[in-house]
């Protein structure tokens, strides 16, 4: 199938590439592509510079992909393994992937809302829904970004320990 971008405004149609399931948020798509003779890929196109990136290049069936701001999450399946699927998510920025699941569900459906991860995991017995907040290292104030105000927070508490007064859990970044 062709992944088409169509520009509102214009009426002009694009096409991005080929693939199944695209997903769009903002200025990026994402969709998974095949490539043979085994695996589906990972696929990011940013609608500013026009360049499609393969973020996934390996022989797992990597499908679904959903984005919101600079992540992106997917579920990844084995060839010919119906009972087993994991969630990864792709960090844009930082061009990092992340295992987020590693358990014996076939966890699927997965959706990301700043800096939140849901999918549903079923085992042989019944489905579950399951969240998960990925670690952003500096992130001290929880807002799914290293900003200022994360710098703020560890200047304040900098050099203190748990009986300090200006004692911050949350600027101890590396948990020392």
């Amino acid at each position: 199938y062709s992944i088409l971008l169509y520009d509102i405004a214009t009426g002009g149609r694009t096409r991005i590439g080929t693939g199944n399931m695209p997903q769009i948020d903002g200025d990026k798509v994402v969709w998974y592509s095949w490539f043979y003779p085994v695996g589906r890929e990972v696929m990011l196109y940013d609608i500013p510079s026009g360049v499609t990136t393969r973020i996934t290049n390996n022989d797992r069936y990597d499908e679904n992909p959903e984005i919101q701001g600079n992540k992106i999450v997917w579920v990844s399946s084995a060839p010919n393994d119906s009972n087993s699927s994991e969630i990864f998510v792709y960090d844009i920025v930082g061009r990092t992937t992340t295992r987020i699941t590693n358990d014996n569900y076939y966890d699927g459906s997965p959706q990301v809302d700043r800096g939140k991860i849901v999918w549903r995991g079923r085992d042989d017995s019944d489905m579950e829904i399951f969240l998960a907040t990925p670690v952003l290292v500096g992130d001290a104030d929880n807002s799914g970004k290293v900003d200022i105000f994360d710098l703020v927070i560890v200047a304040k508490a900098f050099g203190s320990t748990p009986t300090s007064s200006n004692w911050d859990p949350r600027a101890d970044l590396n948990g020392d």
